[in-house]
C-alpha cells in the first residue's frame, strides 16, 4: 500500500487547474461551496505562488480548528506579495483574525511608491461615490 502524498508535494492536475482559476477569479462577495473550499485547501502550497488566491484561500479555511489556523498563519510568510486591493479586502469585516489584518497592513506598507500614492486617490473616489449615493438617496426620499 502506498503512502498518501504530502500536501506540500501535491501538484495540481489539469482537471483541477481550470476550477482553481475560476475560484480565484470570483468576486470578493462570492460564497465558496464546500467542494471549492476543499479544492483550495488541497492545493494550498501550489497556490502560494498565486498572489490573487490568498483571499479566497483564507475564506476556505476553518478558523475554528487550532491546527488549521496555525497552518494558515505559517503559509502567510510563504505567500507571494499580494496587490493593494487584496490587502484592503483582508482589512474588511470578513476577516477578523488580528494576524491576517496585520499581514494586510504590512503588505500595504510594502507597496511601492507608485501604488502607495494611489491609495489616497482610491479612498477619495470611494468617499465621493458614497456621498453621491447618499445624496441621491436623500433626494429620492424627499
Amino acid at each position: 500500500m502506498s503512502a498518501l502524498p504530502s500536501p506540500r508535494t501535491v501538484v495540481h492536475s489539469h482537471q483541477d487547474h481550470f476550477p482553481l482559476q475560476v475560484i480565484v477569479g470570483y468576486p470578493p462577495t462570492r460564497i465558496l461551496t464546500p467542494e471549492e473550499k476543499d479544492l483550495l485547501w488541497k492545493y494550498r502550497f501550489y497556490l502560494c505562488r498565486e498572489k490573487n488566491a490568498l483571499t479566497k484561500f483564507l475564506k476556505s479555511a476553518s478558523w475554528d480548528e487550532g491546527t488549521e489556523e496555525k497552518s494558515l498563519i505559517e503559509l502567510l510568510d510563504k505567500w507571494a506579495n499580494i496587490d493593494v486591493d487584496d490587502a484592503l479586502e483582508l482589512l474588511s469585516p470578513a476577516f477578523h483574525n488580528k494576524i491576517i489584518r496585520s499581514y494586510a497592513v504590512k503588505q500595504l506598507e510594502k507597496a511601492d511608491d507608485a501604488v502607495g500614492a494611489s491609495i489616497p486617490l482610491f479612498f477619495y473616489f470611494v468617499i465621493s461615490l458614497f456621498l453621491f449615493l447618499t445624496l441621491n438617496f436623500l433626494l429620492f426620499l424627499c
